[in-house]
Protein backbone atom coordinates (compact mmCIF):
# COMPACT_ATOMS: atom_id res chain seq x y z
CA UNK A 1 0.00 0.00 0.00
CA UNK A 2 2.84 2.29 0.34
CA UNK A 3 4.22 2.11 -2.70
CA UNK A 4 0.69 2.98 -3.75
CA UNK A 5 0.28 6.14 -1.80
CA UNK A 6 3.63 7.34 -3.23
CA UNK A 7 2.83 6.60 -6.94
CA UNK A 8 -0.38 8.52 -6.33
CA UNK A 9 1.73 11.37 -4.55
CA UNK A 10 4.26 11.09 -7.74
CA UNK A 11 1.34 11.40 -10.06
CA UNK A 12 0.45 14.29 -8.20
CA UNK A 13 3.51 16.37 -8.35
CA UNK A 14 3.99 16.17 -5.02
CA UNK A 15 7.50 15.96 -4.82
CA UNK A 16 7.62 19.25 -6.83
CA UNK A 17 5.00 21.52 -5.33
CA UNK A 18 4.86 20.44 -1.51
CA UNK A 19 7.07 20.90 1.32
CA UNK A 20 7.38 18.79 4.02
CA UNK A 21 5.77 21.67 6.42
CA UNK A 22 3.11 21.69 3.91
CA UNK A 23 2.24 18.35 4.42
CA UNK A 24 2.32 17.85 8.10
CA UNK A 25 0.03 20.86 8.00
CA UNK A 26 -2.29 18.67 6.46
CA UNK A 27 -1.42 15.86 9.02
CA UNK A 28 -2.41 18.30 11.80
CA UNK A 29 -5.86 18.73 9.71
CA UNK A 30 -6.35 15.09 9.32
CA UNK A 31 -5.71 14.36 13.16
CA UNK A 32 -8.13 17.19 13.89
CA UNK A 33 -10.46 15.47 11.86
CA UNK A 34 -10.21 11.46 13.66
CA UNK A 35 -10.67 13.83 17.39
CA UNK A 36 -13.75 15.62 16.04
CA UNK A 37 -14.75 12.04 14.73
CA UNK A 38 -14.12 11.04 17.87
CA UNK A 39 -16.27 13.29 19.70
CA UNK A 40 -19.19 12.58 17.37
CA UNK A 41 -18.79 8.59 17.86
CA UNK A 42 -18.88 8.34 13.52
CA UNK A 43 -17.48 5.12 12.88
CA UNK A 44 -16.86 6.03 9.17
CA UNK A 45 -15.05 9.40 9.78
CA UNK A 46 -12.83 7.90 12.74
CA UNK A 47 -11.58 5.46 10.01
CA UNK A 48 -11.07 7.39 6.89
CA UNK A 49 -9.09 9.66 9.83
CA UNK A 50 -6.78 7.43 10.66
CA UNK A 51 -6.56 6.46 6.94
CA UNK A 52 -5.67 9.22 5.62
CA UNK A 53 -3.66 10.31 8.68
CA UNK A 54 -1.07 7.83 7.87
CA UNK A 55 -0.70 8.87 4.12
CA UNK A 56 0.08 12.24 4.91
CA UNK A 57 2.55 10.80 6.76
CA UNK A 58 3.69 8.36 4.11
CA UNK A 59 4.08 11.52 1.92
CA UNK A 60 5.61 13.71 4.40
CA UNK A 61 8.70 10.31 4.76
CA UNK A 62 8.65 10.54 1.34
CA UNK A 63 9.26 13.94 0.11
CA UNK A 64 12.39 13.97 2.20
CA UNK A 65 13.59 10.36 1.64
CA UNK A 66 13.29 7.87 -1.23
CA UNK A 67 10.92 5.42 -2.16
CA UNK A 68 12.78 2.57 -1.10
CA UNK A 69 13.40 4.00 2.59
CA UNK A 70 9.96 5.12 2.74
CA UNK A 71 8.51 1.94 2.23
CA UNK A 72 11.62 -0.06 4.31
CA UNK A 73 10.99 2.46 7.52
CA UNK A 74 6.95 2.09 7.55
CA UNK A 75 6.96 -1.75 7.31
CA UNK A 76 9.19 -1.82 9.97
CA UNK A 77 8.06 0.38 12.73
CA UNK A 78 7.56 -1.73 15.54
CA UNK A 79 4.08 -2.56 17.56
CA UNK A 80 6.25 -2.43 20.99
CA UNK A 81 4.76 0.46 22.23
CA UNK A 82 1.23 -0.52 21.96
CA UNK A 83 1.88 -3.12 24.55
CA UNK A 84 2.81 -0.29 26.76
CA UNK A 85 -0.77 1.19 26.60
CA UNK A 86 -4.02 0.04 28.59
CA UNK A 87 -5.70 -3.12 26.52
CA UNK A 88 -8.89 -0.99 26.08
CA UNK A 89 -8.17 2.72 26.55
CA UNK A 90 -10.12 5.37 26.72
CA UNK A 91 -11.34 8.16 24.61
CA UNK A 92 -9.99 10.82 26.11
CA UNK A 93 -6.42 8.33 26.55
CA UNK A 94 -6.61 8.34 22.42
CA UNK A 95 -7.06 11.65 21.83
CA UNK A 96 -4.61 12.97 24.46
CA UNK A 97 -1.68 10.60 22.57
CA UNK A 98 -2.88 11.94 19.29
CA UNK A 99 -2.41 15.66 20.41
CA UNK A 100 0.38 14.74 22.22
CA UNK A 101 2.45 13.43 19.23
CA UNK A 102 1.06 15.88 16.61
CA UNK A 103 2.93 18.51 18.85
CA UNK A 104 6.00 16.43 19.47
CA UNK A 105 5.87 15.61 15.03
CA UNK A 106 5.86 19.51 15.15
CA UNK A 107 8.70 20.14 17.94
CA UNK A 108 11.02 17.38 15.15
CA UNK A 109 10.44 19.73 12.38
CA UNK A 110 11.25 22.73 14.35
CA UNK A 111 14.29 21.08 16.08
CA UNK A 112 15.31 20.17 12.62
CA UNK A 113 15.03 23.43 10.98
CA UNK A 114 17.86 23.11 8.73
CA UNK A 115 17.22 19.61 7.95
CA UNK A 116 13.83 19.12 7.80
CA UNK A 117 12.73 15.68 8.25
CA UNK A 118 10.94 13.95 10.28
CA UNK A 119 12.31 11.93 14.22
CA UNK A 120 11.82 8.32 12.85
CA UNK A 121 11.05 7.69 16.57
CA UNK A 122 8.08 10.14 16.84
CA UNK A 123 6.61 8.99 13.39
CA UNK A 124 6.50 5.68 15.23
CA UNK A 125 4.47 7.37 18.15
CA UNK A 126 2.85 8.46 15.73
CA UNK A 127 1.80 5.07 13.67
CA UNK A 128 1.22 3.18 16.97
CA UNK A 129 -1.30 5.91 18.25
CA UNK A 130 -2.79 5.51 15.16
CA UNK A 131 -3.01 1.80 15.14
CA UNK A 132 -4.16 1.66 19.11
CA UNK A 133 -7.04 4.22 17.89
CA UNK A 134 -8.14 1.93 15.08
CA UNK A 135 -8.01 -1.08 17.47
CA UNK A 136 -10.42 0.96 19.81
CA UNK A 137 -12.99 1.14 17.65
CA UNK A 138 -12.26 -2.60 16.41
CA UNK A 139 -10.78 -1.42 13.09
CA UNK A 140 -6.85 -2.23 11.74
CA UNK A 141 -4.85 0.09 10.71
CA UNK A 142 -4.31 -1.32 6.80
CA UNK A 143 -8.36 -1.62 6.78
CA UNK A 144 -7.97 2.24 7.67
CA UNK A 145 -5.44 3.00 5.05
CA UNK A 146 -6.98 1.24 1.75
CA UNK A 147 -10.55 2.61 3.08
CA UNK A 148 -8.91 6.23 2.89
CA UNK A 149 -6.87 5.68 -0.52
CA UNK A 150 -9.57 3.87 -2.49
CA UNK A 151 -11.43 7.48 -1.38
CA UNK A 152 -8.40 9.48 -2.98
CA UNK A 153 -7.13 7.10 -6.17
CA UNK A 154 -9.17 8.76 -8.62
CA UNK A 155 -9.47 12.18 -7.86
CA UNK A 156 -7.96 14.98 -9.67
CA UNK A 157 -7.02 18.76 -8.37
CA UNK A 158 -4.28 21.21 -8.48
CA UNK A 159 -1.74 22.65 -6.63
CA UNK A 160 -2.29 26.24 -5.12
CA UNK A 161 0.72 28.17 -3.29
CA UNK A 162 1.65 24.82 -2.05
CA UNK A 163 -1.12 22.89 -1.21
CA UNK A 164 -2.96 20.29 -3.27
CA UNK A 165 -6.83 21.34 -3.52
CA UNK A 166 -9.22 18.12 -4.97
CA UNK A 167 -11.57 19.29 -8.10
CA UNK A 168 -14.76 19.08 -6.57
Amino acid sequence: MISNIIDWAIARKFHEYCTLEKEFEKTEEETKEILEAIKNNDLEKIKDGIGDTYITLVIGYWLTSDLEDTIKFFKNIPKKYTNDFPKTPSEIFIRTNLIANLEFLSWSLDRKINDMKYDPLVLEFMVNDLELTAAKYNLKLDECVEYAFNQIKDRTGRWISGQWFKDK
